[in-house]
This record gives structure tokens, C-alpha cells and sequence, in this order.
């Protein structure tokens, strides 16, 4: 992962890799492949083209992506005023703005998405004060975004939640509607302008990123792990899996052991100089 210091509380970073102990208020957007967030207990799935802002704390948020993951992610450090650019912009007015008291994930309209390609574009050429000019129209982007209030978002919490609980346990509409205590209707409203996905999707994508982890830490047979996550079939669990994390069982198992053993091989390399 690319690293930006590009004001003093602003940073940038971009590449397969998620950002992990750090604090602040993170606005990243999915350029390829899934994230997920695992904030205080509560998932979130970031796919291409859509973006999230949390409030960060140190040790308190998780994230695990696919393998073909990319994305661009702002630190935004709290509090800042950012020398050199606060007598043209309002900086801190603008983090304010921006930092949330819940997480918040929705899909980039046309402005938001040219913005990050043109970040992805000056990346790639290194202009660092490019950047800087671009990030800013991005915040004053982001700064006049009308979010729509969420409506029983304690009770669309509890519904993910209940899908969360076991990747084993297939929930309808109806059973979820009973469990969190609103009718079918809000409820598929509701959890798709939450979570921005539909309640089918994310128990997917739930279900998928169990799985990832049984391959990646367990020796499990891949149709027990299909088994583990609800699929008695092992060929709908490989379409399922391919379609979420982008490769198939057996590949993704591969490739995941083939960079563990050459991140230990690195590893016994720096430990014997």
C-alpha cells in the first residue's frame, strides 16, 4: 500500500492493502474486488464503487479483503487544521463535516467516481501536489453530501446482526422481520439503505468471508466448509465463493498458502541480517 502525507491530518492511501492500527475518520472507496469491515462487532461490505466513512479507533476495527481488492482510503487525523491551506479552505469545518457518529456506506454518484479515478490517474504519475488539489475538491465533495436519515437503524442492526450469528443459519425476510420486530417491507427498505446491499447479499458476503477464513486458517475439506456456512452442495458453495471473493475454493486456498510461506520466507530473511 502507496502512503501519502498529504497535509498535516490528511493522509492517502491506495492499493490492495487495508489500513490497520491507525485512529481518525477513514473515507475509503472500492476501486475492485470486496472489503470488509468488522467495526465493534457489526460487518460491512465495501464493493466496487461504493465508499465508507467511520470513525476509526485503534484496535476496535477489523478489515479483511479479497484477494483482488484495491481502494483509496482518507485518514482524516481529528481535530487538525491543515497548515498552508486553511486561509483558502475550511479544512477543519470540512472534517467536521465529514466525521460521523456511525458508520455510513453508500454508492459514489458520477462526481465522487471521477474524482477517485482522477486520484488513481495521479497516483500512478506520483504528483503528490496534484493530489492534494484533487483530495480537497473530494472533501468539499463529501462535505455537501445530504445523507438520508436511517430510520430504525437500531433495529436494521439487529437484523444484520442475527445474520452475522451464524454463517450456518439461512434467515428469510419473514423470520428476520419477526427477530428484529418490523414488517417485511421496512425492513428490505431499511436494510438496503443501511448496509447498502440487500439482505440476501450480505448474509452472501458473510457467509463467503467465513469461509475465506476456514480456508485460510484451517486444513478443513472445502465441502465441510461449505457445509459450516450452509451450502450442502460444493459446486453452488464454488459459484457462491467465486462471485464474492474472486477465485474459486481450491485457487483461493493456494494462493493465500503460497503468500504465507513467502511472507515467512521474508521474514527469516530480515530476522537473519
Amino acid at each position: 500500500m502507496t502512503e501519502y502525507r498529504l497535509f498535516p491530518d490528511i493522509r492517502l492511501f491506495y492499493g490492495s492493502d487495508s489500513l490497520t492500527e491507525y485512529s481518525g475518520t477513514e473515507i475509503c472507496c472500492c476501486t475492485s474486488g470486496i472489503c470488509e469491515y468488522n467495526i465493534r462487532g457489526e460487518y460491512y461490505y465495501l464493493t466496487e464503487g461504493k465508499c465508507l466513512i467511520t470513525e476509526r479507533c485503534e484496535g476496535q476495527c477489523q478489515v479483511v479483503h479479497s484477494p483482488d481488492f484495491c481502494g483509496i482510503s482518507l485518514l482524516l487525523d481529528s481535530g487538525g487544521d491543515s497548515a498552508g491551506v486553511s486561509g483558502i479552505l475550511d479544512v477543519s469545518g470540512i472534517l467536521s463535516s465529514t466525521q460521523r457518529k456511525y458508520t455510513h456506506i453508500f454508492s459514489a454518484d458520477s462526481r465522487m467516481k471521477a474524482l477517485f479515478s482522477d486520484i488513481t490517474e495521479e497516483v500512478g504519475r506520483s504528483r503528490t501536489s496534484a493530489l492534494k488539489i484533487k483530495v480537497l475538491e473530494l472533501l468539499v465533495l463529501l462535505s455537501d453530501q445530504s445523507y438520508p436519515e436511517i430510520r430504525h437503524r437500531s433495529i436494521l442492526k439487529k437484523a444484520g446482526s442475527f445474520i452475522c450469528q451464524s454463517a450456518f443459519t439461512h434467515y428469510t425476510i419473514a423470520e428476520l422481520s419477526e427477530l428484529s420486530g418490523i414488517n417485511p417491507t421496512a425492513l428490505k427498505k431499511g436494510f438496503s439503505e443501511y448496509y447498502c446491499c440487500s439482505v440476501y447479499s450480505y448474509a452472501k458476503k458473510n457467509k463467503m468471508f467465513r469461509a475465506a477464513k476456514l480456508l485460510r486458517d484451517t486444513d478443513m475439506k472445502i465441502i465441510d466448509i461449505a457445509e459450516e456456512v450452509g451450502y450442502s452442495n460444493a459446486s453452488k458453495f464454488s459459484y457462491a465463493f467465486r462471485s464474492v471473493m474472486g477465485a474459486a475454493p481450491k485457487r483461493f486456498r493456494m494462493e493465500q498458502n503460497k503468500g504465507i510461506r513467502q511472507q515467512e520466507c521474508r521474514n527469516i530473511c530480515i530476522s537473519s541480517h
